[in-house]
C-alpha cells in the first residue's frame, strides 16, 4: 500500500511503476491544503487513521506486508533493493555509491531547488520572492573538479577574482573539489570570463572540470561556449580600439554624415 499526497511521493510512484510493482494507492492530502470544512471528510496527514501509519504526519508512507516505511528516499532505496533487478545495486560498492549520491541530492541540491520551485511556480504569485529564488539558483551554480588520482591537485582561478575559486588536493581516487561553502562563482550569461584551471600530480590519471547551473545539469565544461585565449585577447583589443575611436569621434563632434564621408575618403585624410 502506498499512501501519498503531492510532490514528495512522485518519485516513489515512478519507481514502483518502473519496477512493475502492483500496489494499492491510498490518496492522502496535506492538512494545510484543505479548508476546515474539507478536512472533516478528507483523509489527510493529521487524520487519526493516517497517524497510525506515520505518527510524524508526513507523506509518503508505504505498508509492505506489515513493514511500514516513511520518507521517499528510504522507500525508493528499499524498493530498488527488493525488486530492482538491474536497478538494484550489484554489490556493496554500488550500494554505497547509491546511498552517497542519493544523500548528496537530498542535502546539497534539494533544499535549494525546492526554493526555486516554490518561488517561481509553486507559491501563489503574491507569495513568491524573486530574491529567494535567485539566491537558491546561485547556490546551485558551482564548478566541480573531479580528480582520478589521490594527491592530484587542482586550482581554478578567474581573472576578475583575487583568490582561487577552489584550490586543493584529492584525498582519494575520484575525489571532487569545489563542494565546500563559498567554492562557487556567479557567471552571468553573455559575459566572457577568463579563467585558468591548473592541474598537478595527476600520476597518470585524468581530471575533469564540471559546471552546474539553473538550466545545466552537473556535467562537463563543454556545456558552456569556450574560446581560446588568443581569441579572447583579440576581442578585448578590438573593444579597446573601438572605445578609443568613439571617444575620438565624440571629441571632434562629427555627425553621421561627416563620419561616412571620412570613412569613404580615408586617403584624403592620410588614411586615418
Amino acid at each position: 500500500m502506498l499512501q501519498d499526497g503531492f510532490q514528495s511521493s512522485t518519485v516513489d510512484f515512478l519507481l514502483a511503476n518502473e519496477l512493475g510493482i502492483a500496489f494499492k494507492h491510498v490518496p492522502v492530502m496535506q492538512l494545510y491544503r484543505l479548508s476546515p470544512e474539507a478536512a472533516k471528510t478528507t483523509l489527510h496527514t493529521k487524520s487519526p487513521e493516517f497517524l497510525k501509519v506515520n505518527p510524524n504526519g508526513h507523506i509518503p508512507a508505504i505498508d509492505d506486508d506489515g513493514l511500514v516505511l516513511n520518507e521517499s528516499l528510504a522507500i525508493n532505496l528499499y524498493l530498488a533493493k527488493k525488486h530492482g533487478g538491474p536497478l538494484a545495486p550489484a554489490n556493496l560498492a554500488e550500494d554505497g555509491l547509491i546511498g552517497m549520491w542519493a544523500l548528496w541530492a537530498a542535502i546539497e541540491v534539494e533544499p535549494h531547488s525546492i526554493q526555486v520551485l516554490y518561488h517561481r511556480l509553486g507559491n501563489k504569485p503574491e507569495e513568491r520572492d524573486p530574491k529567494i529564488a535567485a539566491a537558491a539558483i546561485e547556490a546551485l551554480r558551482a564548478p566541480f573538479a573531479v580528480l582520478d588520482k589521490q594527491n592530484a591537485t587542482a586550482e581554478l582561478r578567474f581573472d576578475h577574482l583575487l583568490t582561487p575559486v577552489f584550490s586543493g588536493a584529492a584525498a582519494q581516487d575520484g575525489d571532487e573539489l569545489g563542494k565546500a561553502v563559498g567554492e562557487f562563482v556567479e557567471l552571468k550569461p553573455g559575459v566572457p570570463y577568463r579563467f585558468t584551471f591548473e592541474l598537478r600530480h595527476l600520476n597518470g590519471g585524468d581530471a575533469q572540470l564540471r559546471v552546474q547551473g539553473e538550466t545545466l545539469p552537473k556535467d562537463r565544461l563543454s556545456q558552456l561556449t569556450l574560446y581560446a585565449e588568443a581569441v579572447v585577447t583579440r576581442s578585448i583589443r578590438a573593444h579597446v580600439l573601438l572605445a578609443k575611436a568613439l571617444q575620438w569621434l565624440q571629441a571632434l563632434g562629427l555627425n553621421e554624415r561627416e563620419l561616412r564621408y571620412l570613412l569613404a575618403h580615408a586617403a584624403d585624410f592620410d588614411g586615418v
